[in-house]
């Protein structure tokens, strides 16, 4: 979870100089999760669960706008999310 958690806030700080929020005060990130072929699906899918990733995810306050699990790529996630929430974290 520290994994994803890191892998967000860094694709975050690389977004913040690329988009700009709209009226809305939210902007739309990608995330890419690369695919993990030494795990079968049921060994991901119970490193999931243990560690809580489907409760956890996503954080509040963001909506996931699309959630593709791509062969050979791994999980493509974008999100919107709310930029005040957030740089008052970082």
């Amino acid at each position: 979870m520290k994994r994803i958690g890191s892998l967000l806030l860094l694709l975050f700080a690389l977004s913040l100089r690329a988009q700009e929020p709209g009226s809305d005060g939210k902007i739309m990130l990608t995330v890419i999760l690369r695919h993990d072929q030494s795990q079968t699906v049921d060994e991901i899918n119970a490193h999931l669960e243990k560690t809580g990733f489907r409760k956890n995810f996503p954080p509040e306050g963001v909506e996931i706008l699309s959630y593709n699990i791509v062969m050979g790529v791994g999980h493509i996630i974008t999100l919107r999310l709310p930029l005040k929430n957030f740089v008052k974290s970082i």
